[in-house]
């Protein structure tokens, strides 16, 4: 593998330290190493080759235990640095894990399997043995972790449940008890962020935003801000406890800091069911990142342009602390990997600066975001203490964040197109999340990108023969526009637009240069349709489309090629063939090819 580009956006705790400067991470047949100061990447490619479903990094950061998907798939475990195999774990999945976790203490790995069997299992790794294993649930379960107090109990949670766990002793030996948190009064939710106080108690979020406060298996009370306002607006995809203070953090964009105290205190109201509680403090960190330009690789020439203004506001899908606390990372399911410089002040200090603030309201970071992605500037470790979400950070004060680092941008969901230039080293890509990337890949670097208002369907890079430098590119989109976009030095500039259809347009082919200047461009799509445009090349090598007409086909188009036929052939470019789109619109005898004639082959979804 040359390097990646990609980034799974939507992968829950999928962000591993390694050491101060290095984390691991699952992307698509490889674990990922990737350096937060270079931008470096290494890999561990999957055994199988089908896939990789979880990985984890051991307490003690000399292991690493990849687990694969694929037909009764293995959990690898590799030694660090020297990425050498050396466990295998079998018989803990039918087809895929979801989550893998190692005790505090590092002697037991516990693993999710996914569908269909969604199974507990706890090994001893060290012996390639399974020491416990339990359904975990039915339904989908996101996530598992051991008691940071007792390595005898652990949690689980995921679609619309919790569940906690115990190893007990009973008349046949060691077990595996597993109960189901009761939602009683309170809306069954799906659960994906939990953790436990110091006094015992555990608090998880919900889809809806509000948090649970849980006493064994039973709900102690609901958590709401005042005039129950829920905590979040919308899921809440992360916890972090960091000394007396509750870190929560989701689809909202928003970290909200709360008292560990008032939460272990909180009770229920008049009403039997709720507790209101205020955050100490709220940041939305697209108030920090607003103006932070994209990264780019240090000491690389040129940077990263982006033309995404914040009106897609970041959306919190993991958040992790560095070994040594002095920054955070954020994944931002909008596509996006971000570094938080934090510092440590007295809650006094804090309170005091913050006193003039609405609570819960948003509000800006203390400092300004810096200007540029490599300014950040990373502490070397200090203490033993882990990237655990329950780890505590001692007497430093309380976390403030100072700046905010964006080293990574990337597409939040499925890339739907590709095309290299013919010209250069650059690719171009489009995806679900309505953003065109430039990539350089000589330099293995973002250039710029650009976000639109419909999904790209389909790239086209205008072939050397009609743009010799290789500055022009056509996209397709999912509401049946075709967008003329020119490469120029800081972003796309947007030169034609047009819409021949009316569904998704899956492929654009150009023809050869069918008279002085003047090319076919043929655009297929969902809508069952083939439409062709008269491309004119100025003398100055300006580009201009007009409509010729349009082809029905049988089914959705999914490809067309431009091919060369004898002679004697008759060219699919005449009168005869191509149906005009409106009466007045007719072939031009202009297009006639003077040399061999071109055809188009038209592949449909029906498989004719």
């Amino acid at each position: 593998l040359y390097t990646s580009f990609g980034f799974p956006a939507q992968k829950r705790y999928n962000l591993h330290f390694l050491d101060e400067d290095t984390i691991l991470c699952a992307l698509g047949n490889i674990a990922m190493i990737l350096n937060l100061n270079t931008l470096a990447q290494s890999y561990i490619h999957a055994q199988s080759g089908t896939g990789i479903g979880a990985v984890v990094v051991h307490p003690s950061r000399q292991y690493i235990a990849v687990a694969e998907k694929g037909s009764s798939p293995c959990i690898y475990l590799y030694t660090y640095p020297a990425l050498k195999m050396c466990r295998v774990l079998r018989g803990g999945a039918t087809s895929s894990y979801n989550h893998l976790c190692f005790s505090l203490s590092g002697d037991r790995l516990a693993s999710l399997s996914g569908s269909p069997d969604y199974m507990l299992f706890l090994w001893d790794w060290q012996e390639e043995k399974i020491l416990l294993k339990a359904k975990a649930f039915s339904q989908e379960v996101y996530r598992v972790s051991f008691s940071p107090e007792n390595e005898g109990q652990l949690i689980s949670s995921g679609t619309g449940h919790i569940k906690f766990w115990k190893m007990a002793e009973t008349f046949t030996g060691l077990k595996l008890q597993g109960e189901l948190g009761k939602f009683g009064r309170s809306e069954l939710s799906d659960v994906a962020a939990y953790t436990t106080l110091p006094d015992g108690k555990v608090v998880c979020g919900t889809e809806s935003g509000i948090m649970l406060l849980w006493d064994g298996t039973l709900i102690k009370c609901e958590l709401w801000r005042t005039g129950l306002q829920s905590c979040h607006d919308g899921m809440i995809e992360c916890m972090m406890i960091d000394g007396d203070e509750l870190i929560t953090a989701g689809a909202d964009g928003a970290l909200r800091f709360w008292s560990v105290e008032s939460l272990e205190n909180a009770d229920i109201g008049a009403d039997g069911k709720t507790h209101e509680i205020e955050p100490l403090r709220t940041i939305f960190l697209n108030d920090l990142v607003r103006h932070v330009p994209a990264a780019t690789t240090p000491n690389q020439e040129g940077g990263v342009t982006q033309d995404l203004p914040n009106k897609e506001r970041v959306q919190i899908k993991d958040l992790v602390r560095s070994p040594s606390g002095n920054f955070w990372l954020v994944l931002d399911a909008a596509g996006g990997l971000w570094k938080l410089g934090v510092s440590y002040s007295s809650s006094a200090v804090i309170a005091a600066e913050d006193a003039s603030t609405v609570p819960g309201a948003p509000q800006k970071g203390p400092v300004s975001p810096s200007t540029s992605a490599t300014t950040t500037t990373i502490v070397s470790p200090t203490s033993s203490s882990t990237s655990n979400p329950s780890s505590s950070r001692g007497d430093r004060g309380s976390p403030r964040l100072e700046k905010a680092t964006q080293l990574l941008v990337f597409h939040s969901g499925s890339v739907s197109a590709l095309a290299a230039s013919p010209t250069s080293h650059m690719l171009i890509s489009a995806g679900s999340d309505k953003v065109v990337h430039l990539y350089n890949i000589h330099r293995k670097q973002l250039m710029y990108s650009k976000r639109f208002k419909s999904a790209g369907t389909a790239v086209l890079w205008v072939p050397q023969d009609a743009d010799p430098v290789g500055r022009n590119v056509l996209v397709g989109f999912a509401n049946g526009e075709v967008r003329g976009l020119l490469r120029c030095k800081n972003g796309f500039k947007e030169i034609a637009l047009f819409k021949p259809h009316t569904a998704a347009i899956r492929t654009l082919a150009f023809s050869r240069r069918l008279a002085d200047n003047v090319y076919i461009l043929a655009s297929g799509s969902d809508d069952n349709t083939v439409f062709f445009m008269q491309v004119q090349i100025s003398s100055t090598g300006v580009l201009s489309y007009s409509p010729l007409g349009m082809i029905n086909a049988a089914s959705p188009v999914s490809s067309l090629i431009w091919f060369t036929t004898s002679s004697s052939s008759t060219s699919t470019i005449s009168s005869t063939n191509i149906l005009p789109s409106s009466s007045s619109i007719s072939t031009p005898s202009s297009l006639v090819p003077t040399t061999s004639p071109e055809r188009l082959a038209v592949f449909c979804n029906d498989g004719k």
